[in-house]
């Protein structure tokens, strides 16, 4: 098992009232909290912040350990590899297991804490009588089983034990910290959890130049190179076909146009279209030449068929880029539509080609709504901005 305990932070510190930082024990399920591949960055972007103010006492993983793995595995098999992937995440013995690791990390810790921050529903950990539980989420169970977003789903059997489980875990945590208003909706019409116990706190950008991109003057960003860039791990489940498909429009108004793919592969020979491949952010190298992709760039397009929060398009923003994803999810609270960028339907390539031609031959308005992105995202949609607010909620709680 992979724990992972940071220092002494938090030391000194007061029982979370009278403006003293509440003490917070972090427990993540995706992998070594502080490595920056862990769900995607965002654990470790959150408990690296958290140390920064001097409230986290120690963050751990409770992933499944290689032998645990096995016959979790064995048991949810699936020939499909993203279904056994989910099955695997998801299943009720995954839970169980997942579950007994948090009690062993429990009874092992000696430092006291105020807060319990557990990252996900996907076990259920029993903090000390006087700490307050306290859980972080980019979805749920209850989305992912919904018809529109079919090709995210686990097998049958194991949506229904998620679901089960989620629904105990919900009755039994103190505090709900979700990433969108949107998810919020979902845990409290869903799941019923009151609507003082689930508070959004956003999410923040995961790349390791934030500060420079914050910090340093601005530059004029040149929107002539005419390139549309995207970025995700599944092609077809983020969009690519429709992409592809508006892109070729695109193509027959503006010739010069051209399309970067970022995060797969896909097995294309288009026109305009270069296929970059994944980029490891942990890698240095790979992580200044995905910098250098989003700095050439003209947009960002992810016409995704579902997105639970959406952390790509904060980044895009942070590099001033106009942004175009799907009306649907999370992403109508970071994209403005024709503020910030545009929205369009999912499986639109009309209407998807017809912003992309707008924003391509508009350089003045690109560089507006790449500039008004930036400001949004750098003001509001950080980590830092992520952890006030849990803190905020926690010490509110603890008085």
């Amino acid at each position: 098992m992979a724990n992972h305990l940071v220092g002494r932070p938090g030391e000194g510190l007061g029982r979370g009232v009278c403006g003293a930082l509440p003490r917070v024990l972090g427990l993540t399920v995706f992998g070594p909290p502080f490595d920056p591949r862990s769900w995607s960055g965002s654990s470790s972007k959150l408990f690296s912040c958290l140390k920064r103010q001097g409230a986290l006492v120690g963050a751990y993983s409770v992933d499944l350990t290689k032998a645990q793995k096995l016959p979790s595995a064995t048991w949810n098999f699936s020939f499909n590899r993203r279904r056994l992937y989910l099955n695997l995440m998801k299943s009720h013995m995954s839970n169980v297991l997942r579950t007994r690791n948090a009690l062993q990390i429990l009874r092992q810790v000696t430092s006291d804490y105020d807060a319990l921050l557990q990252i996900s529903a996907m076990f259920l950990a029993a903090p000390p009588g006087g700490v307050l539980h306290c859980s972080y989420h980019d979805g749920n169970t209850a989305l992912s089983r919904r018809a529109e977003y079919s090709y995210t789903k686990a097998s049958r059997r194991v949506l229904k034990e998620s679901w089960q489980d989620e629904q105990r875990f919900y009755r039994g945590v103190d505090l709900v910290f979700t990433m969108s208003e949107w998810l919020r909706q979902s845990m409290i019409t869903d799941f019923g959890v009151a609507e003082d116990q689930v508070v959004t706190v956003g999410a923040g950008p995961n790349l390791s130049y934030v500060d420079e991109l914050t910090c340093s003057p601005p530059q004029a960003k040149d929107h002539g190179g005419k390139i549309v860039l995207f970025v995700g791990l599944d092609f077809e489940g983020k969009g690519g076909p429709t992409l592809l498909d508006a892109f070729r429009r695109v193509r027959k108004e503006i010739p010069t146009a051209k399309l970067r793919i970022v995060g797969c592969r896909p097995a294309l020979r288009e026109p305009g279209v270069e296929v970059v491949g994944p980029l490891d952010k942990s890698d240095p190298g790979e992580e200044a030449r995905l910098r250098r992709l989003y700095d050439e760039s003209s947009l960002f397009v992810l016409p995704t068929r579902y997105e639970s929060f959406g952390i790509v398009f904060l980044e895009a923003m942070y590099h001033r880029l106009p942004c175009i994803g799907s009306r649907i999810c999370a992403i109508p609270e970071i994209v403005r539509d024709g503020e910030t960028g545009f929205l369009v339907l999912p499986n639109d390539p009309v209407a998807l080609a017809d912003r992309m031609i707008l924003l391509l031959r508009d350089e003045g308005l690109a560089r507006r709504m790449g500039e008004r992105g930036f400001e949004r995202a750098s003001t509001n949609l950080s980590w830092e901005r992520v952890v006030q607010r849990m803190l905020v909620a926690i010490g509110e709680r603890l008085k």
